[in-house]
């Protein structure tokens, strides 16, 4: 290995694919080491961000977690349990960890994620990828369960969570109070949105699907709990139809009082719950009531308009079931969108049919590594780009794809050892010069605004020991300009991605990222980067909020 490596450096020196005459006269110089401190580069980087850097900076973008994931979704067959950065019924979503397990195996996960995303999935699979997925709190929850539909706790990220690629957006501005609802509400109202789309007439959808029951599997208290509700209904209420064991025998008709609604927006209400045997006021106390719905009951669900029973006319009310959750939908008036009240159904039983709505399969998350290449540069961090992500069916083996070059030097790529003495002890992710990777001269500029070239997969194979996304990962390799080579003890030197005490001159970003363009600093293309740079807690996010024509568009 050390033959090969020293035959390696050799061509890199020369900038060639082949051996050449190419030594320098080392009796002209005397060998010292590179000396450049933390200090003074750390001391550049604030005169050029123009801000003071957090001296407990570590330029980390994900934390480690730890969860129990007990795979008790109601899935046959299970094969495994993943971690997602989302809900993967209503986009697309990045798959953190992936482990092989089965039915109420219960395994302890240790994962990395991006401390911006506050909220995460656990989720189910089987081998014909059939999904049911979870939200949990990474730092919080240490366990999860896929038998509850929601936690009970609110989030920022809730609030603001988009909807599916293509949804149309509906009325949420105060739909929930956050200090009281679901902790993935607006997950929920998209999921209901995959099945009935917000302000689109699904008449004809809902009527071939043909449900407005609910049957209960065993003995059962069943529990409406409001996701989404318009405002301007006065004096609507929800009926419903209990028909206890679907004997024909003993049908009762409750109607669900809920003064709350009377014209206004949803913003707070105890859940509804439907007890046997009981008339229910909105604002009763549930542990106050022990009577239970008998297995196999079934419930009709109708609209009533002031004294007006709609039992007769189910078509205002739709149940179905996607991810597992059950919903209750209601069209109050006649724009058969049935968004104007959403609730989530939580009890032993199901909507029968279940909606036919298929989850997006994940897909490995993607790192982006950047690098500056000189030690006073711009910190248009672009001068070597790469991504790596893991292989979808062996977390084991990686992929590193080289896709922007904005450093003219001679450029090498390695594999990071923190037991390595030099850089010859760096074992390469490829053979070559980077530039001649991309097939362009030495010197050119790629992928940043200048030339352009297709990227290209330098690496496809397993991890090397002890390979970690953050602190065991990938070093950069520079050569010294002509007037120094042979001056220093090696003619590369070697680039890490940044630690504490460091300025930012390598960086690992969850994601696939835009880069700035050429000459254009970081902080330019990214404002929030100087706030988070002078305060580690602040703006962790901000790698995805860059300035529109200041980056690299993909």
């Amino acid at each position: 290995m050390r033959k090969y490596l020293c035959l390696w450096t050799t061509m890199m020196m020369c900038g060639l694919m082949v051996t050449t005459s190419c030594k320098h006269n080392m009796d002209d110089y005397v060998k010292k080491p590179y000396t450049v401190s933390d200090s003074e580069r750390l001391s550049y980087a604030e005169k050029t961000l123009n801000t003071t850097i957090d001296k407990q900076q570590n330029w980390v973008l994900t934390n480690q977690y730890n969860v129990k994931v007990t795979a008790d979704a109601n899935l046959e067959g299970i094969k495994a349990i993943a971690i997602l950065d989302g809900n993967p019924f209503i986009g697309s979503t990045n798959m953190l960890l992936k482990v092989t397990a089965k039915n109420n195996e219960t395994i302890d996960l240790t994962f990395k994620a991006p401390k911006a995303d506050t909220l995460l999935y656990a989720a189910c699979i089987t081998s014909d990828q059939q999904f049911i997925a979870r939200p949990f709190l990474p730092g919080k929850d240490t366990a999860v369960s896929f038998k509850a539909p929601g936690r009970q706790v609110a989030s920022a990220k809730a609030m603001t969570r988009g909807l599916a690629d293509g949804a149309t957006e509906v009325e949420t501005e105060n739909c929930w109070n956050v200090d009281y609802g679901v902790e993935n509400l607006l997950d929920l109202v998209a999921e209901v949105n995959c099945f009935i789309p917000a302000n689109q007439n699904n008449r004809a959808k809902v009527e071939a699907f043909g449900n407005h029951s609910f049957i209960t599997d065993s003995e059962s208290k069943i529990t409406l709990q409001c996701v989404f509700s318009r405002g301007g209904v006065d004096n609507v209420n929800i009926g419903c139809r209990i028909d206890p064991g679907q004997s024909g025998t003993g049908v009762q008709t409750y109607v669900l009082k809920d003064g709350i609604f009377n014209g206004k927006n949803y913003r707070r209400e105890t859940p509804l719950f439907l007890l046997w045997g009981a008339t229910i006021p909105w604002n009763f106390d549930p542990e106050e009531f022990e009577y239970k719905l008998p297995a196999n009951s079934k419930i009709d669900f109708f609209v009533v308009h002031g004294d007006k029973d709609l039992s007769d006319d189910m078509n205002h009310a739709t149940c179905f079931s996607v991810n597992d959750n059950n919903y209750l939908a209601f069209d109050t008036g006649n724009q058969w969108d049935y968004f104007d009240r959403v609730y989530l159904i939580t009890g032993s039983g199901k909507p029968a049919p279940k909606a036919d709505v298929k989850p997006i399969v994940p897909t490995p998350q993607i790192w982006t590594y950047v690098w500056e290449d000189k030690d006073f540069g711009d910190y248009d961090m672009n001068d070597c780009v790469i991504e790596v992500q893991e292989h979808a069916d062996d977390a084991s083996q990686i992929t590193v794809t080289l896709v922007a070059l904005g450093g003219a030097r001679n450029l090498w790529l390695g594999f990071d050892s923190k037991t390595a003495e030099s850089y010859l002890d760096h074992k390469p992710v490829i053979d070559k010069e980077l530039h001649a990777v991309l097939g362009v001269p030495l010197g050119t500029l790629v992928n940043t605004g200048r030339a352009n070239a297709k990227p290209v997969v330098v690496y496809d194979g397993p991890k090397p020991e002890g390979f970690d996304f953050q602190t065991c990962s990938f070093v950069l390799g520079a050569m010294f300009m002509d007037d120094q080579k042979g001056i220093y003890e090696n003619d590369y030197y070697h680039i890490h991605i940044a630690t504490a005490g460091q300025d930012p001159h390598g960086i690992v970003i969850p994601g696939k990222w835009q880069w700035p363009t050429e000459t254009t600093c970081i902080k330019d293309a990214y404002p929030e980067f100087v706030t988070w740079a002078s305060d580690r807690t602040k703006c962790q996010d901000w790698y995805k909020h860059p300035i529109a024509g200041k980056v690299v568009n993909r």
